[in-house]
């Protein structure tokens, strides 16, 4: 049986918006899903133009068409989090995954994820709703992740950790096994976690040292 594309449009026009569009093609080169019939953008100035040969709307009600999937390329975790709760029920969150990622039998998965190619799931891992997990990044056996996350590039989350919800982990950033990230946490790219971190706080490795007298 010859699969139904589906429509789908994209929440933010910007350059995560960008990437998630060559996600959708990438994916469609191997399976035709996804149709993309929309970005969703407040921007004036992205209004009725056309990225990537798609058109940018104001709001996915302007689409007139109750039957439409969509998915948030936010990558602002408070701003994700408040245009995520504000989308009529009618409209359908959805996984995009691609196509390359082994998913453990065990593994629990949310909707509205956006999973970037080259990057490691372990056992009994669970994604709530609305996160996206970037290329390379690794996520660890028994470890919890909450909704409205935003994992950048390159990101190691070890074993047994908790990550709360609408946080923000910079590329390359490592948290160490049986860590707990509290809710609204930034942590900056490069930066290694080794303890617990509380709620709405922002931990970069800063200022580094530098040494300029190379022979």
């Amino acid at each position: 049986m010859k699969k139904k594309i589906k429509k789908l449009v994209i929440f933010g026009a910007g350059s995560s918006g960008k990437e998630i569009k060559l996600l959708i093609d990438e994916i469609n080169k191997k399976s035709k899903i996804w149709n993309i019939v929309g970005f969703i953008d407040k921007n004036p100035k992205l209004i009725g133009k056309k990225i990537k040969n798609i058109k940018v709307y104001k709001d996915i009600s302007d689409l007139k068409n109750d039957k439409i999937n969509w998915v948030c390329s936010v990558m602002n975790p408070k701003i994700k989090k408040r245009i995520c709760k504000n989308i009529s029920e009618k409209y359908k969150p959805v996984n995009v995954i691609h196509p390359s990622i082994n998913i453990p039998k065990d593994i629990k998965i949310g909707t509205g994820n956006i999973i970037f190619s080259n990057v490691h799931l372990s056992y009994e891992v669970k994604i709530d709703n609305h996160c996206m997990i970037s290329f390379g990044s690794d996520i660890g056996h028994n470890s919890k992740i909450r909704s409205f996350n935003s994992i950048m590039p390159g990101v190691i989350i070890n074993g047994f950790v908790s990550i709360g919800e609408a946080c923000l982990l910079g590329s390359g950033s490592i948290i160490n096994i049986k860590t707990k990230i509290d809710n609204e946490v930034i942590i900056g790219s490069g930066t290694f976690i080794f303890q617990d971190v509380k709620k709405k706080t922002s931990i970069f490795n800063l200022p580094r040292q530098i040494k300029k007298n190379i022979k």
